[in-house]
């Protein structure tokens, strides 16, 4: 955040991130695998926000439970059939 040269590349980084997983998305909603009740922009940024944010525990070296953790994120956005 502190160089502008860095935060212009990162920012890019992040929002061409976000495009990417809602056009994915939203092409798993047309497919019937995600929920079609979802925000996929919104979904989108809540999944990158959850990595940025998990990769900031792993760097605290704090202990995550992967299985429970993408467990519940199945279950969040997968249609149930």
């Amino acid at each position: 955040a502190r160089s502008k040269l860095i935060r212009g590349r990162y920012t890019t980084l992040v929002r061409d991130a976000i495009e990417r997983l809602g056009e994915r998305m939203t092409a798993e909603q047309s497919a019937g695998t995600l929920r079609k009740d979802l925000d996929a922009q919104a979904a989108s940024v809540l999944l990158l926000m959850m990595a940025i944010g998990a990769h900031t525990l792993v760097d605290l070296d704090l202990e995550l439970d992967a299985p429970s953790l993408l467990g519940t994120l199945g279950a969040l956005l997968y249609s149930r059939r």
